[in-house]
């Protein structure tokens, strides 16, 4: 293709489209030499439009998804866009960002609107959103596994891919979703399962759409709060002795997820984690930065959700919004079904299928007392669903692990109470802010 036969026959890019991308927020994205430019050709008769991949750095060559030879820095791809060269840039997917495509009406609807099914599928995700050029379809980038290059449209308006594809990048944000990319196996996996397997839409799907409500089921994970880094150091500042460690995870859980770092390299993390300790210092008492800092790098990896995330009450609303785990049909009680979905939906939340519960929390979102929620938490033990890995207190719920099977990707851990028991710090990040169990 050469640059005379494409010349004023694709589209523009509009005005706003350079001041979007140039603030796209994921830095790992940006720094990877895998963008392109894509020319939008416009097509009679109301076909979609043809989209041509061409080298950022000379348009008369065609991009490949494949030959990476063809494939530019993100600043050349900005630079070309900003010269009227394409209409849109793209990113080639080469196995570290899983690409979701939604695309038609059954997701946005004709007034631009999301369908409360698109609602339910970008909450359950969890993950970066953006509108398509059209604005008539949905972009989500994940991290996690395909079998093979991933699976095109069978007619659901779905299509999943991670290798071997461009996919074009907007900046258009999705409010409400994060700033960032999250790790999310359990949601590709369900997009494969039930859009695009050889029936389409499975029966669960079906059972799925029809639930009252499901926008709210999927609100919790999907509202994320984006806020500055100023503000996430004063909300996670401590009161008094004995707060340090918990205060420095939820300023880890702040920065990576509610402000959009989890991209951050160490050195641009380590001065605002200074500035944290220097503010906390009058509070900590004779903690030196050097301890502050190796308990953050600690924190920073095993931080898995945002700040003020309550992971229980999205573990109840998943569990109403979803079909049950095969495990819940075992029980009489509409009650203890949903309690096993709860705790199969937090167990889904770590790689080891561990999670914290206060038999309180539990007991309030069921509508029961803490005693019976305690008791058919037990019996979940007993009858091997769960398994209690450590026993909690007043400051801290019990930790449970999913046993199970597999349907995690936590395996099976028939441990005794206690095993892994970190009396200083539990770095799980599953423990709510303060709660009393026994």
């Amino acid at each position: 293709m050469s640059r005379e036969r494409t010349t004023g026959q694709f589209q523009k890019p509009s005005r706003d489209a350079v001041d979007l991308l140039r603030s796209f927020p994921l830095e790992a994205m940006r720094q990877r030499r895998q963008w392109c430019g894509f020319q939008v050709v416009p097509q009679p008769q109301g076909r979609k439009p043809e989209k041509i991949p061409v080298s950022a750095t000379d348009t008369s060559r065609k991009a490949s998804s494949t030959d990476s030879d063809t494939w530019s820095t993100f600043d050349d791809a900005i630079r070309g866009l900003a010269d009227g060269a394409y209409t849109a840039i793209g990113y080639a997917l080469a196995g570290d960002v899983v690409g979701v495509d939604l695309d038609g009406e059954r997701w946005v609807l004709s007034d631009g609107e999301l369908s409360q099914e698109a609602q339910a599928v970008v909450g359950r995700c969890g993950s970066y959103a953006e509108r398509s050029i059209s604005g008539r379809g949905l972009h989500i980038l994940l991290s996690g596994k395909l079998p093979g290059r991933g699976r095109g449209d069978n007619g659901a308006g779905v299509e999943v891919y991670a290798t071997a594809r461009f996919f074009i990048v907007t900046g258009r944000h999705v409010d409400g979703t994060p700033m960032t990319i999250i790790e999310n196996q359990p949601a590709i996996d369900y997009l494969l399962n039930t859009y695009l397997s050889h029936a389409g839409t499975t029966e669960s799907a079906e059972k799925a759409e029809a639930t009252e409500d499901m926008a709210s089921a999927v609100s919790a994970f999907s509202a994320v709060s984006v806020v500055s880094v100023e503000q996430i150091i004063e909300q996670t500042l401590p009161t008094k002795q004995g707060d340090r460690n918990g205060c420095v995870m939820r300023l880890a859980r702040g920065m990576k997820f509610n402000a959009g770092m989890s991209s951050a390299g160490y050195p641009e993390l380590k001065p605002i984690v200074r500035r944290w300790h220097d503010r906390a210092f009058a509070v900590i008492g004779t903690k030196d930065f050097d301890e502050t800092w190796s308990d953050f790098i600690r924190a920073w990896k095993a931080a898995r959700m945002p700040l003020f995330f309550d992971a229980v009450a999205w573990a109840m609303e998943k569990a109403k919004a979803t079909p049950l785990p095969p495990q819940a049909g075992d029980y009489d009680s509409a009650s203890v079904r949903l309690l096993v979905g709860m705790c199969f939906h937090l167990a889904s939340r770590h790689h080891e299928g561990r999670f914290f519960l206060s038999s309180y929390g539990a007991g309030a979102l069921l509508g029961v007392s803490h005693d019976r929620a305690l008791r058919w938490l037990g019996m979940l033990c007993a009858d091997e669903v769960i398994g209690r890995v450590e026993r909690g207190n007043e400051r801290r719920a019990t930790r449970y692990r999913w046993i199970a099977g597999n349907q995690t990707g936590g395996g099976v851990d028939k441990r005794p109470d206690n095993a892994n028991n970190d009396p200083k710090w539990d770095m799980t990040d599953h423990a709510p802010e303060s709660v009393k169990d026994t």
